[in-house]
């Protein structure tokens, strides 16, 4: 690790924005990787249906050879976690050789590779034969110098006026249609029901960030860009 920062490990699932699955996140099994949910039978969840839910612990799975999920991270260490049998998959470090997976233990640990160079790194988990499950990984990464302690920050969508009323933090800035503040489970929200509309804030002295919000039966598909100009602050847009 740089002595100059200071380790720390975060965890993700097989819903990880950041990961890449080819050919592609889901389909049929047999064809590509397939999402399933632990509380969840296929039959009675489909992700093109917007009154159907996944309820439990997400998985990827995929029984076609070479298919594949890829991860890049700034770090020193990478763990992977599914289930699969020995030599039935491998693992590919920064586009090194192969190699085969020893088969998960019984904490589902399919691999791990530690002691690497602080520097971007790339991991590839593919299928050889039988089938392949993903949940998720942990990966080493660095979060400010080393002696500092993580601090959080929560920003809020909205700010009350002096009549009590709630409106958009200006730190947000929304574009397109049907934007409004809207008050539900005993919160207010910034509620958008147009296509193509977005919100977009600037993070400055981050190294990291979430974004929470509420969904329901009639919500749609959306997506998250971060933009990552040559100055400091990045800008995310939802």
């Amino acid at each position: 690790m740089n002595s100059q920062v200071a380790p720390y490990n975060f965890s993700f699932t097989d819903q990880y924005a950041m990961l890449r699955y080819f050919p592609s996140r889901d389909g049929a099994p047999n064809e590509t990787w397939n999402v399933s949910y632990s509380e969840s039978s296929q039959s009675s969840w489909a992700p093109t249906e917007k009154s159907r839910w996944g309820n439990g612990t997400s998985a990827h799975s995929t029984t076609r050879v070479n298919g594949a999920v890829t991860i890049s991270w700034l770090g020193t260490a990478i763990w992977l976690y599914g289930k699969g049998e020995i030599n039935d998959y491998g693992v590919q470090i920064d586009n090194g050789p192969l190699m085969f997976g020893r088969g998960s233990n019984s904490e589902g640990l399919l691999f791990s590779q530690t002691d690497l160079n602080y520097t971007w790194h790339s991991a590839i988990l593919s299928l050889i034969h039988g089938e392949l499950v993903f949940t998720g990984g942990t990966i080493t990464t660095g979060m400010g110098q080393e002696g500092w302690s993580v601090q959080y920050r929560t920003i809020q969508a909205a700010t009350t006026t002096s009549p009590g009323l709630p409106e958009i933090n200006p730190i947000f800035s929304s574009a397109g249609a049907g934007w409004s503040m809207a008050r539900s489970f005993q919160y207010p929200r910034l509620s958008c029901g147009s296509e193509g509309s977005s919100v977009s804030f600037n993070l400055s002295n981050a190294s990291g960030f979430s974004i929470f919000g509420s969904v329901d039966g009639t919500s749609g598909a959306f997506s998250v860009y971060i933009i990552l100009p040559q100055a400091v602050s990045p800008t995310v847009r939802l």
